[in-house]
C-alpha cells in the first residue's frame, strides 16, 4: 500500500503494514492470500459474518486473531467489541477451535491496544508493539495465560525473609492476580529491596512461566543509556548534580529536591543557640547518598560557629554499633543526620541511641522528632512525594520531562520534641520555639 495513500484509515493501515512486518508478520492482500508463506500472515480486508476486518492473523495456518486499524487520533477502546465481533463471527469454512480464535487488537499508526480472550477477566491494554508470530503460537500451544497463571502462585516461603519483604511480595502478587499490574513497592534504602526484587523475579520465573524481567537502572544510569523513558526524581540530592538545570532539564528526567544546601547552615545554627556550650558533632551519613554540597556547607557552618564536626559514616545497620561507640570515645556533644531514605528508615533506632546517650539529635525530617530526636527542620520526604503526583500527572497527559522544570522546596517545617528536650535537661530557646511548626509534648 502506497504510504501516499489520501484516506486517514489507509494512511494508518500503511504504518500497521510496516510494523508488523518489522514482527515478522508476511502482509498479504485478500487476492493473494497465500498462508503456507510463512508462519504468520495478516490478511487485509478478512472477510468475516460480522464484515471484513481490517486484518485477519493466522499463525501455522491457522486462524487466531484480527486487527482492526482506525486513523491516528481515534479513541481506540471504543471498537475493542467490534473487534470481538469480527472474532466470534470467523468463516466456519476455517474449522478452527473456538478457543484459539482469542487474540484482538485495535491499532492506529501511534497506539496499539490488545486483548487476549482467553484471560480469566479479558480487557484491553496498550502494548509497544504487535506481538510477533511465534509468541502467539507459545502463547496457543500453553493451557493457562499467563494472567491465569498469576491467580494461582503457590505459597511463599517466608523463613529468612524480613515482615517487609513478605509484605511487599504478597502485595505485589495480590495486585497481580487482580490483574492490576500497575504496581509499586515502596521500600527503603536498608529495607532489603534487592533481596525482594530476586525472590520475586525467581517466583514469577519459576512458577508463572515468565519469559523475561526488565530491570530499569537508578537515574543516572539511565539517563547514560539514552533511553527516551521519562523519569521523575525525588532526591535527597540538588538536583542540578543529577539534572544539570532546575530551569530546563533538557532531558528525560525532572522532579524535586528535598534539600536544599542553605539549611545545612541553619541546622547548625538552631543546634548552637540550642546547646550554646556544644563544641563537637558527630556527622552520621551514607557515604552513598550524602553530596559533596552537604559536606562542604556542613563544614563552613561549623566552622563559623566554632564547632568541630568528626564524620561518621554508615552504609548499614550493621555500621551502627561501631558508629555509636566511636561517638562516646569522641565525646560528641550532640548528632547531625544527615537526610537519605536510609537514614529516615532507622531513624527511630538512631533516635533511641541518642537518647540513651543522652544527645541531642538534629535532622531534616519530621520522622526523627517523632520517635525521640531533639529537633528537625526541612522539607519532608512525604511531600516530595506527594508533590512528584503533579510531574506524573502532567506526563502521562502529554508534557515531557524536559518541559517541566525541577523544584526545590519553598517550604520548610521545624518539629521540636519538647519531652526529649525535658529529658535532655534543654530549654528550648524562645527565639526557636516561635520558628517552630510543630511542638511535640
Amino acid at each position: 500500500m502506497a504510504i501516499t495513500a489520501f484516506h486517514p484509515e489507509d494512511l494508518s493501515r500503511a504504518e500497521i503494514d510496516a510494523k508488523l512486518a518489522v514482527c515478522g508478520w508476511i502482509v498479504q492482500s485478500r487476492a493473494e492470500m497465500n498462508l503456507a508463506a510463512g508462519a504468520g500472515i495478516a490478511v487485509r480486508e478478512f472477510g468475516t459474518g460480522a464484515g471484513p476486518a481490517d486484518y485477519g492473523l493466522f499463525v501455522d495456518k491457522e486462524f487466531c486473531g484480527v486487527i482492526e486499524a482506525k486513523p491516528a487520533g481515534t479513541t481506540l477502546s471504543g471498537y475493542a467489541d467490534q473487534a470481538a465481533t469480527y472474532i466470534s463471527e470467523a468463516p466456519e469454512w476455517l474449522g478452527v477451535d473456538p478457543k484459539k480464535r482469542r487474540f484482538e487488537y485495535v491499532a492506529s499508526d501511534t497506539e496499539i491496544l490488545f486483548r487476549d480472550h482467553a484471560d480469566p477477566q479479558p480487557r484491553s491494554r496498550r502494548v509497544f508493539a504487535f506481538h510477533r508470530p511465534e509468541t502467539l503460537r507459545r502463547s496457543l500451544s500453553e493451557p493457562e495465560t499467563l494472567r491465569a497463571r498469576l491467580r494461582h502462585l503457590p505459597a511463599l516461603v517466608s523463613e529468612g525473609l524480613r515482615t517487609c519483604q513478605i509484605e511487599a511480595i504478597d502485595g505485589l502478587e495480590n495486585s497481580l492476580a487482580h490483574d492490576d499490574p500497575r504496581a509499586l513497592i515502596q521500600m527503603t534504602m536498608g529495607a532489603g529491596k534487592t533481596f525482594t526484587a530476586c525472590t520475586m523475579s525467581y517466583r514469577l520465573l519459576a512458577h508463572a512461566g515468565v519469559r523475561r524481567i526488565l530491570f530499569l537502572r537508578a537515574l543516572i544510569a539511565a539517563k547514560d543509556t539514552g533511553a527516551d523513558i521519562p523519569i521523575v526524581v525525588v532526591a535527597c540530592d540538588p538536583l542540578e548534580k543529577l539534572l544539570g538545570s532546575l530551569a530546563r532539564p533538557g532531558g528525560n528526567a525532572t522532579g524535586i529536591s528535598c534539600v536544599s544546601a542553605d539549611l545545612i547552615g541553619k541546622r547548625f545554627g538552631q543546634l548552637k543557640a540550642v546547646v550554646p556550650s556544644l563544641k563537637r558533632v558527630a556527622l552520621l551519613f551514607n557515604p552513598e547518598d550524602i553530596s559533596e554540597i552537604e559536606l562542604r556547607e556542613a563544614k563552613n557552618a561549623s566552622n563559623s560557629l566554632n564547632v568541630e564536626i568528626m564524620q561518621f559514616p554508615v552504609k548499614s545497620p550493621d555500621d551502627f554499633k561501631g558508629a555509636f561507640e566511636r561517638m562516646v570515645q569522641a565525646d560528641c556533644g550532640a548528632i547531625y543526620v544527615s537526610l537519605s531514605a536510609f537514614t529516615n528508615f532507622h531513624a527511630k533506632r538512631l533516635s533511641e541511641f541518642a537518647l540513651q546517650q543522652r544527645l541531642p539529635l538534629v535532622s531534616s525530617g519530621p520522622e526523627f522528632p517523632e520517635v525521640g530526636a531533639l529537633m528537625s527542620y526541612g522539607f519532608p520526604l512525604v511531600e516530595g512525594f506527594k508533590r512528584s503526583a503533579y510531574f506524573i500527572d502532567r506526563i502521562l497527559k502529554g508534557t515531557s520531562p524536559k518541559e517541566l522544570p525541577a523544584e526545590e522546596p519553598t517550604k520548610f517545617y521545624m518539629v521540636i520534641n519538647a519531652k526529649t528536650a525535658a529529658t535532655l535537661g534543654i530549654k528550648i530557646p524562645d527565639m526557636i520555639q516561635v520558628q517552630a511548626d510543630r511542638i511535640i509534648e
